[in-house]
């Protein structure tokens, strides 16, 4: 019965973690689609006598507003929206996938009554290497960057927001504009958030695991070692949004100021840092060990 409340538990946690994480995705993709369904309408019905208008909301920009330049961006914004469709669903294919090969491992150890040291084996912690990996390049970092491009196509004061909130009578002042942002912000902010806990958490459980030594129980050192670890690599996934944020959101002229742009700005420096040194480390060490093989023949 002990394995089965460990391994119930790690699915749990599992289910719960990654359950978080795709479920924010989810969230950020659905109010993306509405917003581009809203686009689309827009689109369709305004004509050139309503963009010859002029309707003054704070923050926006008062126009002309050029219908053609907003087709093309519309249609970038749709490009991005099948993307983040495409890699949601390979997201979920995946975690589905894990997860009843974990089901199918809980119903192997509950028949067959297994060690539960089995558990803590290389083969094991490998598979959770690997599918954590694989999910942290094809889930967290396609998914963050196409989150963060979706929120800056809509943001600033020639962005897609205003140029809807222009054609559409129910947004009349700045309270609603703030709104529809404030609801945009929220969503991607959750959504981050959501992805930087769970890259934390892999790297922490997997170099804990990882560092495990039979003749030697660090658990402490283990312990902050891994926190320090778990830190690094969620920094290494969130690297590539926070270059969109810096390159693309923090350059617009509403948010050149944000509070926000300078923390950005050495958090994607110190990110740079570590994936240099890991595409280093990554390409050195198995020529070193052809190298060592090679000698060994000799």
């Amino acid at each position: 019965m002990a394995i089965a409340h460990d391994l119930v538990r790690e699915l749990l946690f599992f289910i719960l973690l990654y359950g978080f994480d795709l479920g924010t995705d989810i969230s950020v993709l659905f109010e993306a689609h509405r917003s581009y369904t809203a686009y689309k309408s827009f689109l369709e019905n305004s004509n050139d006598a309503r963009n010859s208008t002029s309707k003054q909301i704070i923050f926006c920009s008062s126009g002309p507003w050029n219908k053609d330049d907003y087709k093309r961006e519309f249609k970038a914004f749709g490009a991005t929206l099948v993307a983040m469709k495409f890699f949601t669903a390979l997201a979920g294919f995946l975690i589905l996938s894990y997860l009843i090969a974990y089901t199918v491992l809980i119903i192997h150890r509950l028949i067959t009554n297994s060690d539960p040291e089995e558990n803590q084996s290389d083969k094991y912690v490998t598979v959770k290497f690997v599918f954590a990996f694989v999910c942290s390049m094809l889930q967290d970092i396609p998914l963050t960057c196409l989150a963060v491009d979706l929120y800056v196509k809509r943001s600033g004061s020639h962005g897609l927001t205003c140029w809807a909130c222009y054609h559409d009578e129910t947004c009349a002042d700045k309270y609603i504009l703030g709104k529809r942002f404030k609801h945009t912000t929220t969503l991607l902010a959750v959504s981050l958030t959501a992805a930087v806990i769970v890259s934390l958490c892999k790297g922490l459980t997997t170099f804990y695991r990882w560092s495990k030594v039979d003749n030697c129980r660090c658990y402490e050192l283990r312990g902050c070692v891994s926190i320090f670890v778990g830190g690094c690599f969620a920094l290494v996934i969130m690297t590539p949004c926070l270059g969109i944020l810096k390159f693309s959101f923090f350059t617009l002229p509403s948010e050149s100021a944000n509070v926000f742009s300078g923390i950005t700005d050495r958090l994607f420096m110190m990110g740079i840092i570590i994936w240099g040194v890991f595409i280093v480390v990554a390409f050195c060490c198995p020529l070193l060990r052809c190298i060592q093989q090679r000698q060994q023949r000799a």
